[in-house]
């Protein structure tokens, strides 16, 4: 999971990293003041390119050695997983005293006996919102043409040659436009946390995270910061 969450981290500091060059209007009118357009616009093509390559990883990558949404879904999805960790996930806590008044064996068991069906249908629903939601993810328009792209682009070139010269591949010939990666990273993201509490009943702070991560890019390009709570 430790490997999951570091895919997770990677793809949003990418995107952040991203995030003032494809958005702020202020930013991009200076670089045009500049002259810097040019140099401007490649560096961010290339970098996009690295962020949809982070993005198969964390989601549809199928390599047995990538930990993957898709190969980690796939895994607890094998015979007897679930059960394992449905047994792990509703394990309640024995409750010794209700009101200040000692519970007898008799009273403890029956409220554990509750407390566990309380949790096993709650792990259920959860497995199940997670394996649906992986599913809608992974067969998304979107999703699938990263895949194309990072295999038959990003894994040799990330430009082609248009006479007489070298020019960054333009993404809308693979049906792509810039913003749709936060989407598919937020929908990726909540699968994730989804992991996280099947399996370690944990979760982790991701707003606080983006703005780290946002004012990193911003303090680059000289940028008011945004507010961190």
């Amino acid at each position: 999971m430790d490997r999951l969450f570091d895919l997770a981290i990677g793809a949003w500091e990418r995107a952040k990293l991203l995030e003032p060059m494809m958005r702020d209007d202020e930013l991009n009118k200076r670089i045009g003041r500049e002259r810097k357009g040019a140099a401007f616009s490649r560096l961010r093509i290339f970098l996009y390119w690295d962020l949809i390559n982070e993005i198969v990883k964390l989601t549809s990558d199928d390599s047995e050695r990538c930990p993957s949404i898709r190969n980690i879904v796939a895994m607890l999805k094998r015979p007897g997983i679930r059960e394992e960790l449905r047994a792990i996930y509703s394990k309640p806590i024995t409750p010794a005293f209700i009101g200040g008044d000692v519970l007898s064996a008799a009273d403890r068991e029956m409220i554990l006996n509750g407390d566990r069906l309380e949790l096993e249908r709650e792990f259920d629903n959860l497995f199940q919102r997670t394996v649906d939601a992986t599913e809608l993810l992974l067969s998304s328009s979107t999703v699938v043409a990263y895949q194309v792209v990072r295999d038959k682009l990003i894994a040799h070139n990330e430009v082609m040659h248009v006479p007489p010269k070298y020019e960054p591949v333009d993404i809308s010939k693979f049906g792509l436009k810039f913003g749709e990666e936060r989407k598919v990273l937020k929908q990726a993201t909540e699968i994730v946390d989804n992991l996280y509490s099947l399996i370690l009943r944990t979760s982790f702070d991701w707003d606080r995270s983006w703005i780290i991560f946002e004012n990193e890019s911003r303090k680059l390009w000289d940028l008011p910061l945004l507010k961190e709570d």
